[in-house]
């Protein structure tokens, strides 16, 4: 990030009400912080519906133990690579498998539906950052 601007904003009372009540539900120190999140929220949000735009996601999986995933191999999807693989037990039957990708959004996208088309499989997709966030954090 860069240096801070102060800048003043004006709205109504109402909003001003409802950004208190979600600076006290999420635990904010203030305002700024309030709304800082929001705005990175929304360029995440908005950011990650570019097919073109570089991503760190984390795909979610849920399935029975003796379920068989598809294995879909990532040299498909060229700008792709897979950060982190966790496996864990929830029950004795469930498994959780959580993946770190990075890659362009269209292929972590095409990716993991590929692999979330196992039967009896739910997954997820959540894009965490596009690559602008990332390098914001090259301080």
């Amino acid at each position: 990030m860069g240096s801070t601007v102060r800048f003043g904003v004006s709205m109504d009372k109402e909003l001003v009400e409802a950004l208190d009540e979600l600076t006290l539900a999420y635990d904010f120190p203030n305002r700024s912080q309030t709304i800082r999140h929001m705005i990175h929220e929304e360029v995440r949000r908005h950011g990650a519906q570019d097919e073109n735009v570089e991503v760190t996601a984390i795909v979610s999986l849920l399935y029975k133990s003796d379920t068989h995933l598809n294995r879909v191999r990532i040299d498909s999807y060229p700008s792709l690579s897979i950060h982190t693989n966790l496996q864990s037990h929830i029950t004795k039957d469930i498994v959780l498998k959580i993946l770190v990708v990075r890659g362009i959004s269209g292929d972590v996208t095409r990716w993991a539906s590929q692999v979330m088309k196992s039967a009896h499989v739910v997954g997820n997709v959540s894009v965490v950052a596009i690559d602008s966030m990332v390098e914001d954090f090259s301080w």
